[in-house]
């Protein structure tokens, strides 16, 4: 700036170049970073979805009122989906606010809470639905047929089922352990009757 100065030119008079659109920033955000996520394809839609025509807007307009908006009306229909949304977007605009990027000066979604309380869901499946689902299983081959009753029987993740190793199976006590490395949220092994 001060060899600018020096050279005639007055930095409060440069043209400032436009904040980008939302739609680019968006693709930017994709590559540099959802591309590498598992479910970042969904994140992608779902931030594109529920922007709607905001995507099409430079991104440092868009203001915490306008993304209130959208969650108020999404939250009537979709109130999961309306809280994913908003999880998806603190942490793009999160990624927009800070440096390198510095796409726009402030994070819109800062103040926004989750528009719908979740309940913890739980679903017991009835004896019915556990016989019809493992007589369903018998049409799979194997692999797959042992991998699907291991988890119907233990309700286990799937990743955790896949990647279960010999080593971890106590068959003189019928018990599993799963190291704390493969738990998620846990800190001590978890054990689980086979």
């Amino acid at each position: 700036a001060i060899a600018s100065a020096s050279l005639g030119d007055d930095p409060l008079t440069k043209p400032v170049e436009p904040a980008p659109q939302t739609a680019t920033i968006l693709d930017r955000y994709h590559d540099a970073h959802l591309s590498r996520l598992r479910r970042g394809d969904d994140a992608s839609r779902c931030l594109k979805r529920n922007l709607g025509k905001l995507i099409d807007r430079p991104i440092d307009e868009i203001t915490d009122n306008d993304l209130g908006h959208i969650l108020e009306r999404r939250v009537k229909d979709a109130p999961y989906d309306a809280n994913r949304f908003l999880s998806y977007a603190k942490r793009f605009f999160r990624w927009c606010a800070s440096p390198p990027q510095r796409y726009c000066p402030n994070n819109p979604t800062k103040e926004l809470d989750k528009p719908h309380s979740e309940d913890a869901r739980d679903r017991v499946l009835s004896i019915a639905e556990v016989a019809a689902l493992w007589g369903a299983s018998s049409t799979l081959s194997d692999p797959w047929k042992g991998l699907f009753r291991v988890l119907l029987l233990t309700g286990q993740r799937h990743s955790e089922v896949a990647h279960m190793r010999r080593d971890e199976i106590y068959l003189d006590e019928l018990v599993w352990t799963l190291p704390t490395s493969r738990t998620k949220k846990l800190s001590v092994p978890y054990r689980s009757s086979v």
